[in-house]
């Protein structure tokens, strides 16, 4: 527990005078934690068990088993708590649970399995507030990682299917805004080419099952070509033509930036 605590001190005060204060995707992965997380602080538990079952018993395997599963999170928890940020805090704080937990589980039934001991029946000379307990904690912790990880998948799965019907769909056409609404699950584009008709609106509608966003409302603010366009239009196409041209502009600047790092790197 004292190690923990001065883990989580140091990070705190290191993500506190550090001048950078953006969260890295390392940071990021560590906040919702999935049923994937179990399994991992599982094979981190096995892992530990045949490293101390070795004839030349080391260190080693738990060690990076403890690094790899438990300082990551205490350090995301460390950045929550210098930035004031309780969805880091609570995320990180509850990957690092669930590390522990299962490392130690994997590690006692391990340890069971190769002196030949049933496992099972340590767990049957528990007391039943014991059992209950016990039962409680892992479903307590399953249940939400389990939520996540299927949410998560719907997700991915949702964005990969935008990505194709948009890609496919309006390949003749120039996308120059694309942003997807969560909170009413809504796809909004900003398209410029020929006119779409309603008809052909309706179709887009019903193809949209083949890609697996039938759920996903779409909204198609059309600019057309024509040299006849009012002024509000007008002025809605270059806003929009500037937004495209930034975005694009942004795409590159991180592009190089990326191959500048890595260009550091390997120097």
């Amino acid at each position: 527990m004292t190690q923990v605590l001065v883990s989580l001190l140091v990070s705190t005060l290191y993500f506190w005078i550090s001048p950078l204060s953006y969260a890295s995707s390392e940071l990021i992965a560590r906040t919702s934690p999935t049923i994937w997380d179990v399994l991992i602080a599982i094979a981190g538990g096995i892992a530990g068990v045949i490293g101390s079952r070795k004839k030349e018993a080391n260190n080693i395997v738990p060690g990076v088993a403890i690094a790899t599963a438990l300082m990551p999170p205490i350090c995301t928890a460390g950045y929550g708590l210098a930035n004031g940020n309780v969805r880091f805090l609570l995320g990180a704080l509850y990957l690092f649970l669930i590390n522990c937990v299962f490392i130690m589980l994997a590690n006692i039934v391990g340890t069971r399995i190769l002196m030949r001991k049933s496992p099972l029946t340590s767990f049957k000379e528990l007391s039943i507030k014991m059992r209950i307990g016990l039962i409680s904690l892992i479903v307590l912790l399953i249940l939400p990682a389990s939520y996540s990880a299927v949410t998560l998948t719907i997700e991915q799965a949702r964005k990969e299917g935008i990505k194709q019907f948009v890609g496919k769909e309006f390949a003749n056409y120039t996308v120059i805004n694309q942003v997807y609404k969560s909170s009413n699950n809504e796809l909004v584009l900003t398209v410029v080419g020929d006119p779409i008709s309603e008809e052909e609106l309706e179709t887009l509608h019903q193809k949209q099952a083949s890609y697996g966003i039938q759920s996903v409302q779409l909204k198609v603010n059309q600019v057309q070509n024509s040299p006849t366009l009012d002024s509000e239009a007008t002025k809605e196409f270059y806003e929009n033509i500037d937004k495209y041209i930034d975005q694009k502009l942004s795409e590159k600047d991180s592009q190089n930036d990326l191959v500048k790092e890595n260009e550091a790197d390997k120097d």
